[in-house]
């Protein structure tokens, strides 16, 4: 995958994550917080996540089709990457992480649940349109014949 197809499954994996990030902040925040209120800055934070989210994509980026062991090798890199980099936006600093390990934990869970729907979603996607493809190649053989 190369060029205009790689960007475009960025910008789909993006506002994916946007929604799903979304709705773990509030299943997180109404186990956490529920009586917490938020400001209108509140509204960008899914927006950085889903990005801190995609930019590790650039680990899957090949001119060439990777074998079963690169691209699984590679999607372990990209989710650590996802991981360090949210970690980082999160937790100001070493300690508040050894403070917040309730919210750690969560925060890991919540980070491989959303990776996993986002690869999830995106097989369901592909699979969708691949069989609409068939179904479509099945019909330009039955108009030739």
């Amino acid at each position: 995958m190369h060029g205009k197809e790689f960007i475009m499954k960025i910008i789909r994996t993006y506002f994916t994550l946007v929604t799903l990030i979304t709705v773990a902040i509030f299943l997180i925040g109404a186990q956490l917080a529920p009586d917490a209120s938020l400001s209108y800055t509140a509204f960008a934070i899914p927006l950085i996540y889903a990005a801190c989210g995609v930019l590790p994509s650039v680990v899957m980026y090949s001119r060439k089709e990777l074998t079963v062991k690169q691209f699984l090798v590679r999607k372990v890199i990209q989710l650590g990457l996802i991981e360090i980099l949210l970690f980082t936006v999160i937790f100001d600093n070493v300690n508040e992480l050894k403070e917040r390990t309730d919210m750690v934990i969560l925060v890991t869970i919540s980070v491989f649940i959303i990776y996993t729907l986002v690869h999830i979603l995106d097989w369901f996607q592909k699979s969708l349109s691949a069989k609409k493809m068939t179904e479509e190649l099945m019909c330009l053989q039955q108009a030739v014949k």
